[in-house]
C-alpha cells in the first residue's frame, strides 16, 4: 500500500500492511478489513454483536450485543496471533449511555486485571440498528526472552556501545524524555535505559 505525499515533492511511503481475516468474527458489511497489522500494531476495526455465522444481530437487547461484540473483537485479536492482553486501546460507540453500567459489567469479562485505555460515547444511530459497537488496536510485537539494554544520558549519549541507530532527544528533565519507538525501562540519575529491540 502506498501512501500519497501530504505535500508535493515529498516522497511517499510504502506501507506493508498485513489483513487480518478470520471466519470466527463477522464477516464485513463494507469497502474495510476485520483488522490491520503495521508495523508493530494492530487496528481491528468497530466489531458490532453479529454472529459470525449469519452476519445478523445476536439478540435486539443491549447485552447479547456487547458480549458478542467483545467475543468478536477478541477472535479477531486472537486471529493476529495474541490475545486481549496485549490491547492497548478500546473505543466503544453505544446508543444509549444509560446501557453504561451493565456494559462496565460485561467488559469485566473480557478484561478483567488487563485495563487498556479506553473511550466511550454516545452516537445516535449504528450499523444495522445495533446499540453497541467496539473496536481496539493492540501492539503486536512479540518480545525475545532477552533484553539487549542500552543507556543513554540526557544529551543522547551513548553510555554502552550500540550498533544501529536510535534516535533521542536531549531535554533536562527525565520525565520529558522523548525516544524515538524505544521502550523506556528506567529513568535513574540522569540516565535512561531503553530496550534495544525498539531502535531503528
Amino acid at each position: 500500500m502506498e501512501r500519497r505525499p501530504d505535500y508535493p515533492g515529498k516522497k511517499a511511503i510504502a506501507m506493508d500492511c498485513k489483513v487480518i481475516q478470520t471466519d470466527r468474527a463477522p464477516a464485513v458489511i463494507g469497502p474495510y478489513s476485520q483488522g490491520i497489522e503495521v508495523a508493530h500494531w494492530l487496528f481491528v476495526s468497530g466489531q458490532l454483536g453479529m454472529q459470525p455465522g449469519t452476519g445478523e444481530l445476536v439478540s435486539p437487547d443491549f447485552a447479547p450485543q456487547a458480549r458478542q461484540a467483545l467475543e468478536n473483537l477478541r477472535q479477531i485479536v486472537l486471529a493476529a496471533g495474541c490475545d486481549l492482553n496485549c490491547v492497548t486501546a478500546v473505543d466503544v460507540f453505544v446508543t444509549d449511555m444509560g446501557d453504561f453500567v451493565e456494559f462496565n459489567e460485561i467488559y469485566t469479562e473480557y478484561f478483567l486485571a488487563h485495563r487498556p485505555a479506553r473511550a466511550v460515547v454516545e452516537v445516535s444511530a449504528l450499523p444495522k440498528g445495533a446499540k453497541v459497537e467496539i473496536k481496539c488496536m493492540k501492539e503486536s510485537r512479540i518480545y525475545p526472552k532477552e533484553r539487549s539494554v542500552l543507556q543513554v544520558d540526557l544529551q543522547g549519549n551513548k553510555r554502552n556501545p550500540l550498533t544501529g541507530v536510535f534516535a533521542c532527544r536531549s531535554l533536562v528533565q527525565p520525565h520529558l524524555i522523548a525516544l524515538s519507538l524505544c521502550c523506556v525501562l528506567s529513568v535513574k540519575n540522569n540516565v535512561v535505559e531503553i530496550d534495544k529491540i525498539h531502535t531503528f
